[in-house]
């Protein structure tokens, strides 16, 4: 159940700070945001980073939590990639 939660914390992380990157609004959005909601998509992103490193030390032990949180991290990264890449397909249809 930890390695659910860690996937979803930690690809929820990174789908946040891709969205904070003005780069990325115009694809996910259509325009870009206000710099304070950039702001605290970035701050979001990076507390459930650290949440999830937090929580998988706590349940794992500091040693190997810190690798499986990087892992999810690695997965997440790719699943934020995924979607900002069909993201930028759909909106090149319209």
């Amino acid at each position: 159940m930890i390695h659910l939660a860690l996937l979803l914390l930690t690809a929820a992380s990174l789908a946040c700070l891709c969205a904070g990157i003005a780069r990325h609004q115009s694809a996910l959005f259509g325009r870009a945001l206000p710099a304070g909601q950039s702001r605290l998509l970035k701050r979001a992103g990076w507390a459930m980073l650290a949440i999830a490193a937090v929580l998988a030390c706590a349940v794992l032990g500091s040693g190997y939590g810190l690798v499986e949180a990087l892992g999810f991290a690695s997965l997440g990264g790719f699943a934020a990639m995924a979607l900002l890449a069909r993201a930028n397909r759909q909106r090149g249809r319209r």
